[in-house]
């Protein structure tokens, strides 16, 4: 990142050890300053401005308690539609991992050329041509990536309240240790009405993971976090027999292969779920998919 892409981003920042919106342009050409705790942030070997923690901040959660838990939750989910009517036009572009066509059609456009987006655990930074396609300016962070602009904690995410219109996070919230914490911080850079996409791990096979995350566990972290859900559904093409062959029984194997070592048995799974459709009113191909799904995608937004 340049000096002044650097620059450019000072004032949607905020510092991560107080909170306070004082984060102020480099003391040096090298680190940024807090004015209200006097911590000071580096850049990084890479470039990138490291906003990292660097020292334990204490938290404190208040948690309502629903006589009647259950009611809260969706009896099942469908696997992600296409938008009707998407505002961004991907036709041209190939989707990068994870992101399926479904989501890329979920994507909001940018109010104006350049407005800032943010993209929580970006890795190598896959996700910024299609978000510079839909015309925002691509902020990539992550606890610990060379291309990433900013180093930083989903915890703690280091921007003033209501900064972005539009945030991703694709495959990251199973790696956290407090998933609902992230999504409060979510919740508070969203602006009112800002759009919320992603996806994370059910029945993958662990993979340095923390939590996999039911449907029912997914609305419940997106809700209390004060999110809305507009769509949540099962992750297409990627049932619990796939994701375990591929990640888990035949790492490293050329994809194709453990595809087809499962396709038999995948085969009779669904036979047995459609003949159980005839007896039993539960064994329907929505509770299939739920049930069986090797992670789940999400569209959510902040209350206008």
């Amino acid at each position: 990142m340049t000096d002044a892409d650097l620059q450019s981003l000072v004032p949607l920042l905020a510092c991560p050890q107080c909170g306070s919106a004082s984060l102020s342009s480099p003391v040096r050409a090298s680190a940024f300053a807090c004015a209200g705790c006097r911590a000071s942030f580096p850049r990084s070997p890479s470039g990138a401005l490291d906003l990292r923690p660097q020292r334990p901040r204490t938290l404190s959660q208040a948690f309502e308690i629903d006589p009647c838990p259950d009611r809260a939750f969706a009896a099942s989910v469908q696997p992600l539609p296409m938008h009707a009517e998407p505002e961004v036009d991907f036709s041209g572009m190939q989707p990068p991992p994870h992101l399926t066509r479904a989501l890329l059609s979920h994507f909001p456009s940018a109010d104006h050329p350049g407005q800032p987006m943010l993209d929580i655990g970006c890795g190598d930074g896959a996700h910024r041509p299609v978000c510079e396609h839909a015309g925002f300016r691509y902020v990539g962070l992550d606890y610990d990536s060379a291309k990433a602009d900013i180093l930083a904690d989903a915890h703690l995410l280091p921007f003033r309240d209501q900064t972005f219109q539009f945030v991703i996070s694709i495959a990251v919230l199973h790696y956290l240790h407090f998933p609902l914490q992230a999504m409060r911080e979510v919740y508070r850079v969203l602006k009112p009405g800002g759009v919320f996409i992603g996806n994370v791990a059910f029945l993958e096979p662990f993979h340095g993971t923390l939590y996999h995350h039911t449907h029912w566990g997914t609305e419940h972290s997106l809700r209390q976090g004060g999110l809305e859900v507009r769509h949540l559904g099962p992750t297409p093409d990627w049932p619990v027999l796939t994701a375990q062959a591929e990640m888990g029984l035949f790492p490293r194997m050329p994809p194709i292969l453990p595809r087809a070592i499962v396709a038999p048995v995948q085969w009779l799974h669904r036979l047995w779920w459609a003949a159980g459709g005839l007896i039993r009113e539960g064994a329907n191909e929505a509770i299939r998919r739920s049930n069986t799904a090797g992670s789940f995608d999400f569209v959510a937004y902040r209350p206008r």
